[in-house]
């Protein structure tokens, strides 16, 4: 998170305060996630999250489970 916040992808998520954890599949096992709509300003800061991991990271991918998080 650190990095990001210094980084230009920032910029994309504007005011909010956005903080992210990676975990590993085995600190949090796959499980079906309840579908629901995020805001419009968490899905920029997802969007921006996610583009800035994958440059960093090529070969990762990133599950988003919302229903583990809080707002």
């Amino acid at each position: 998170m650190k990095d990001f916040k210094q980084s230009q992808a920032v910029k994309q998520i504007g005011f909010l305060d956005f903080s992210s954890e990676i975990l590993t599949s085995g600190h949090w096992p796959y499980q079906d996630a309840p579908k629901f709509s995020i805001p419009p300003q968490l899905e920029n800061a997802k969007r921006a999250f996610t583009d800035y991991y994958k440059s960093k990271f090529a070969n990762r991918e990133i599950l988003w489970l919302f229903n583990h998080g809080n707002c």
